[in-house]
């Protein structure tokens, strides 16, 4: 998976090197700085490896439903890539609903042993 290429999917408008830095120290890349900001200037969550994989393969497939290979004369192009986009936006969101199950579970097990209601 290309970290940069799937972060730039994700955020079209984020620099490289800037507001975010992805280094790769021998045992794989990683996100060493996260400074992306969104359209009010707050920080964005980093991504899950979850995330970062979902936006890389809906990049990738975006690139080749645009490839010269049928994509000029194919009336479907945007559509499909509308499409990609929403697939990725859904399993983000699945995955963002999955940790905050997981963080719910974890609060309501403290409450759970804390006796508090």
């Amino acid at each position: 998976m290309n970290i940069k290429k799937a972060i730039l999917h994700m955020y079209p408008e984020a620099k490289p090197d800037q507001d975010f830095i992805v280094f790769d120290d021998g045992e794989g890349p990683y996100i060493a700085k996260w400074d992306v900001r969104d359209a009010q200037h707050q920080i964005v969550p980093k991504p899950s490896k979850e995330q970062l994989e979902m936006a890389y393969q809906t990049a990738v497939n975006a690139e080749k439903s645009n490839s010269p290979a049928g994509s000029p004369d194919d009336p479907l192009s945007g559509v499909k890539q509308q499409n990609a986009m929403l697939l990725m936006t859904l399993a983000l969101k699945e995955v963002e609903l999955k940790d905050l199950k997981k963080q719910n579970a974890g609060i309501l097990l403290t409450l759970a042993k804390n006796n508090i209601r």
